[in-house]
């Protein structure tokens, strides 16, 4: 998260300090919604103008309690931003899958703030078969665990409204999940090994995925992943990615045996993906791509999520220059 707190006249220290406590929670709130670090970057900056002016005085109605005037206030601007993008998504060449959020496989604790099962590619991946309206009823009263009235009041709808928004919610969401059968899904089962991944855990698997890749190891790999595993990866028209997911271990794995050799990567890093187990390729052309492998619950993996389109991994590039 990126944000730039300079006071006006009349925030108090301890009202910056208040917003920044829980300008975290805020932050991933407009992050699931919108998909986009950069938009939730943005969101938070219009967050903290509002958070200023309702403490000055300069907006009917100061901000009583941080985390609920924070939660509402993103939930708000990052709806309106995706109503204003709504054009853009419309056509989009082939799967579209959200920003995503790199931190260390060694030490995670220093990257995401939230839990990451609910800032999974692949949770966020489901979450975009809901309506903007309906996603962001579901996740202040499942994720944000607003009480029903409060979440009703923070998008500016009755209760009624709001049980019928998250009846919708669920429904979608569950129907969503027979297209990606793997995807951690906190907001419908809480089973155990649904949560995030144990960092020996991920290493482990994310470098046995990798090694029998590269050898060629088609027997290995078939043990690594679930019978039926998806592949998705996102372009966005400016890189090359399937159009379509691949589907089931057979044709998986001849889609990753067969682009490994036709393009290797120059270097290949560890990485933690919106804390699942993943990594991160660069390629001679100048190019790269995030993937995140997401765990079916036995140990296999049950999805591959790929990032290659260039205008989503502009963060992760610089975090990875050292310039952000």
């Amino acid at each position: 998260m990126s944000l730039t707190t300079s006071a006006m006249p009349g925030t108090s220290a301890a009202r910056t300090d208040a917003f920044l406590a829980h300008a975290p929670a805020a932050w991933a709130q407009a992050y699931r919604l919108t998909g986009s670090s950069a938009d939730a970057d943005d969101v938070m900056q219009d967050a903290w103008l509002r958070w200023q002016r309702a403490e000055a005085g300069a907006e009917a109605g100061r901000p009583r309690e941080p985390r609920a005037f924070l939660l509402s206030v993103a939930t708000r601007l990052a709806l309106d931003r995706l109503r204003s993008r709504r054009r853009a998504r419309t056509g989009y060449p082939g799967p579209w899958l959200p920003e995503p959020l790199v931190s260390d496989i060694v030490a995670p604790e220093a990257g995401l703030t939230e839990t990451t099962e609910t800032l999974s590619l692949a949770l966020l991946r489901l979450m975009e078969r809901v309506p903007p309206s309906e996603r962001a009823a579901l996740l202040l009263v499942e994720v944000a665990e607003m009480e029903a009235d409060e979440a009703a009041d923070a998008l500016g709808i009755t209760p009624v409204a709001l049980r019928q928004r998250l009846s919708r919610a669920r429904r979608r969401l569950a129907a969503a999940r027979a297209e990606l059968p793997a995807a951690a899904d906190p907001l419908l089962d809480r089973s155990p090994g649904s949560g995030s991944a144990d960092p020996e855990a991920a290493r482990a698997l994310a470098e046995a995925v990798l090694k029998a890749v590269a050898s060629g190891d088609e027997v290995m790999l078939r043990r690594l992943l679930a019978p039926e595993i998806v592949l998705e990866s996102d372009g966005g028209g400016k890189a090359a990615a399937a159009l379509n997911p691949i589907r089931g271990i057979d044709k998986v794995v001849r889609f990753l045996i067969s682009i490994t050799r036709k393009h290797p990567a120059q270097s290949v890093r560890l990485a933690l993906v919106n804390g699942a187990p993943g990594f991160i390729q660069d390629f001679p052309d100048g190019s790269m791509s995030v993937s995140a492998l997401v765990p079916d619950g036995q140990g296999r993996v049950g999805a591959i999520l790929t990032m290659r389109n260039p205008d989503k991994l502009g963060a992760v590039r610089r975090l990875l220059d050292g310039c952000g």
